[in-house]
């Protein structure tokens, strides 16, 4: 369940680093975060696991919203270190 919150969690820590004025990204990203959080409650998510491979369950077949997910905190979190990035080229330019 935690995991959910962590590309939420690092945007915002990033925006608060960097001083960004994210306001209305960090709303949709807190509601879309609450969203999964939901589906996740109502099992949704993650409907069932089934057995694979020796010790190792599986999510098989995906679900869409799960599909979604990874694509959200894959998303999320490749915005954040973009922001990232460029304040440290911002800065370097500022520097130099």
């Amino acid at each position: 369940m935690g995991v959910i919150l962590i590309p939420t969690l690092f945007y915002h820590f990033v925006a608060i680093l960097l001083g960004l004025q994210r306001k209305k990204s960090l709303a949709c990203a807190y509601l879309t975060s609450a969203t999964f959080l939901w589906f996740n409650a109502t099992g949704g998510l993650i409907p069932a696991v089934s057995k694979r491979f020796p010790d190792l369950y599986y999510l098989y077949p995906p679900v869409t919203i799960y599909t979604i997910f990874v694509l959200y905190f894959v998303s999320m979190t490749v915005i954040s270190h973009f922001e990232l990035y460029k304040f440290s080229i911002q800065r370097t330019w500022q520097t130099s």
